[in-house]
């Protein structure tokens, strides 16, 4: 791991602040829409937060960027989108300088996740217009291992190559790793039998569960890791270590992490337990930089002192607070959920919430993909999140597998239709 990785919590804090107002100072220079909100004077606590609607509507006025470059036109050398799963995509501009820096919070957090320089590592996810195709191609490129570009659709043409290619490794979405294997068993190959020794995941809850990533790890015979990033702050900015429980943000030089009650907006102190929304501000990011983004991911700190040497917190991704469904005063995430299903349902293949009005009243439709499901599930989950819920068993097959990101919530009142 880099050195700034293994200094102390506090010294990471103190290297943050020293170089949180020079970075303040070049973002109101080089942006309209941040030299009109910020205070050079204010401390980080007292600068007003941004949110992705604020980012989008600034966007609009002038594309691709508008007031929000931090640089002229002709500083940018790539623009990605990002994945819009939450809305409209948002425009993103790279220098060649916020691509190094890019690259190099992919690569501590891949190697944090067990890239090595000896690896083949197959590049399962897609390269078009998202920031994270290419660019953590980049990032692992960075680690010093050999990195080859399959991209979506190449399934079964993977699976053809495979012996000339000899991967030891694979990065894709969680779903994608379950995909392929089926797709393998398919065509009468055992997914273990093919040499694959390191599963990276990232993009979609999963890999971070110790159940799922168990039946992972032995139909492939692979260790799994899980990584977390966001297209707009940095593509791949954190990873599980060698504890695989919780993630650890690979970017202490280059990124501010505040953690905050999205209910009162008060900054929270970093303590073991303390629960709070993710909210990002660059230390070192020129094309589209960021002050107090609301990342809207909800986060809890299991740890500021972690066997693995790493100063930087370990935290557990709860899930997207817009995400979150209030059930008479009970907020539950979807995560939270599929953490209780994947314990209780071994063989669990799928599983989603579909909610049929904008205010859900209980009992909260679940379907669950799985041979059979055990007597009493509902009550188990009703005592341990407080929700009351009823569950309806798919048959095999229902949900679809796929190459792309798993939906794990289908609104039926705004016109989402399962299929099922």
């Amino acid at each position: 791991m880099d050195d700034v990785e293994c200094l102390s919590f506090a010294e990471q804090l103190a290297l943050q602040g020293r170089a949180l107002p020079g970075q303040i100072e070049r973002v109101r220079a080089g942006s309209l829409f941040y030299r009109e909100r910020l205070d050079p004077a204010a401390p980080l606590a007292e600068q007003p937060f941004v949110t992705k609607a604020e980012l989008l509507a600034a966007q609009a006025q002038d594309p691709p960027l508008g007031p929000l470059a931090g640089v002229a036109q002709d500083e940018i050398v790539r623009l990605h989108v990002t994945s819009g799963t939450t809305g409209t995509p948002l425009l993103i501009g790279f220098t060649r300088g916020d691509l190094e820096r890019s690259s190099l919070a992919g690569a501590r957090a891949f190697r944090s996740a067990g890239v090595t320089p000896h690896d083949t590592i197959l590049h399962c996810v897609n390269y078009a217009f998202y920031a994270g195709g290419i660019a953590d191609h980049m990032s692992l490129e960075a680690t010093g291992a050999t990195v080859v570009p399959v991209g979506l659709g190449q399934s079964d043409r993977l699976l053809d190559l495979i012996p000339s290619l000899r991967p030891t490794g694979m990065f894709s979405i969680t779903s994608y790793a379950n995909h392929l294997a089926e797709r393998a068993v398919a065509k009468g190959l055992d997914p273990a039998g093919l040499g694959l020794l390191t599963l990276v995941t990232g993009g979609e809850p999963g890999g971070d569960i110790p159940e799922l990533r168990g039946r992972i790890e032995a139909t492939w015979g692979a260790r799994v890791a899980d990584t977390y990033g966001l297209g707009e702050v940095w593509p791949t900015l954190g990873a599980q270590c060698e504890a695989r429980d919780g993630f650890h943000l690979s970017t202490p030089d280059l990124l501010v992490a505040e953690l905050v009650d999205p209910e009162t907006d008060r900054v929270l102190e970093w303590a073991p337990g303390a629960t709070g929304e993710l909210v990002y501000t660059h230390l070192e990011r020129e094309a589209s930089p960021l002050v107090r983004l609301r990342s809207r991911d909800r986060a809890e700190v299991l740890d500021l002192d972690c066997p693995c040497g790493r100063g930087q917190p370990r935290i557990r991704l709860l899930g997207r607070v817009d995400d979150m469904i209030v059930v008479r005063g009970v907020n539950v995430f979807p995560s939270a959920i599929e953490r209780l299903l994947a314990e209780a349902v071994p063989a669990m293949r799928g599983f989603a919430v579909v909610l049929d009005e904008p205010v859900p009243v209980p009992p909260i439709p679940i379907a669950i993909e799985a041979d059979e499901v055990p007597e009493g599930l509902d009550r188990m989950i009703r005592e341990r999140l407080q929700v009351q819920v009823a569950i309806t068993a798919l048959p095999p097959g229902t949900m679809a597998s796929s190459e792309q990101k798993t939906k794990r919530i289908w609104r039926r009142y705004a016109g989402e239709d399962p299929g099922w």
